[in-house]
């Protein structure tokens, strides 16, 4: 019977393994789609405010799926989590009632009978804890993805904003520099190659659009512009532009790293503080209080 079992793990396990690699495949597209569409009523309406919310945030996250796609997974997930943690406790329980014969003899040595009363008990309290959990940590997914990708791509902006500050300087024209650009991007790859390829059929369209779904108050949006004047007007001057922004941010990301080093000696100082007080309070309490009888016990 245990190998029996075991075998049936291990098909479950191919099938799931099966599974998904057949995720990656268009057919499985197909299986999201009837998701979506049966779960759509609990999904937001296209065009809807949340809707949008949920786009933007999933495109600073950097997932690739849909709005539609991700709340499925949401409402799916939770429930899969679920599923897991029963089938766990069910497996748990069968190799208990498989082994139980060890478990007498162990029972017998410890001479403690308690060993042997094995009852297949959910919780569905935590059952229901982890369901929830899973909702919320898919939630908070995208948020925390944000940030991290936030700071990868300060790195990028900088490195973009220097390389084209150099190509600016060259002769080489701008559809080039847009190639270049998307060669040596990642998060900004995806608009620096629509512009490139929008480029040749319209030039003033295709830098527009690009700096209309460039970030706002970004190196990137700052790119953007110096070609976009460089195209129409001097690319000396639009060198001298970036040049000047880099300036001011290097003077910006200067001021907010030593505001930051201020606040954390402020905090360490407070943090070493605090056992100097509690040393000064315990020693001192005994002084106070003698002090205070010794005058109530003064002639009036």
């Amino acid at each position: 019977m245990y190998v029996m079992l075991l075998l049936i793990i291990i098909t479950i396990l191919v099938l799931s393994f099966k599974s998904t690699k057949k995720l990656r495949n268009r057919n499985n597209k197909k299986i999201l789609e009837s998701l979506n569409n049966k779960l759509s009523r609990l999904h937001y309406k296209k065009g809807s405010d949340n809707y949008y919310k949920l786009q933007q945030k999933l495109l600073k996250a950097g997932l690739t799926i849909s709005p539609e796609t991700y709340q499925t997974l949401k409402l799916i997930m939770p429930v899969l989590a679920m599923i897991t943690y029963i089938l766990l406790k069910l497996i748990n329980y069968i190799n208990l009632k498989m082994g139980i014969d060890n478990l007498a003899e162990v029972a017998r040595i410890l001479n403690d009978e308690s060993i042997l009363n094995i009852n297949f008990k959910i919780d569905f309290l935590f059952v229901l804890l982890i369901g929830i959990t899973t909702f919320l940590l898919q939630g908070a997914l995208p948020f925390f993805m944000a940030k991290v990708r936030e700071k990868a791509n300060k790195k990028e902006e900088l490195i973009l904003q220097t390389y084209t500050i150099m190509l600016l300087k060259t002769s080489k024209p701008i559809k080039d520099i847009l190639v270049s650009l998307s060669e040596r991007a990642d998060y900004f790859k995806p608009l620096l190659k629509t512009a490139s390829e929008k480029f040749s059929t319209d030039q003033v369209g295709a830098l527009k659009d690009m700096k209309n779904s460039a970030p706002q108050k970004s190196e990137f949006l700052n790119i953007c512009i110096a070609l976009n004047q460089s195209l129409s007007g001097d690319r000396k001057l639009s060198g001298m532009y970036l040049e000047s922004q880099r300036h001011m941010s290097r003077e910006i990301n200067k001021q907010v790293r030593i505001r930051k080093q201020i606040r954390n000696q402020g905090i360490g100082i407070l943090i070493m503080s605090i056992p100097i007080a509690i040393s000064i309070a315990v020693v001192g309490y005994p002084w106070l209080i003698y002090t205070i009888r010794a005058i109530r016990s003064m002639p009036i």
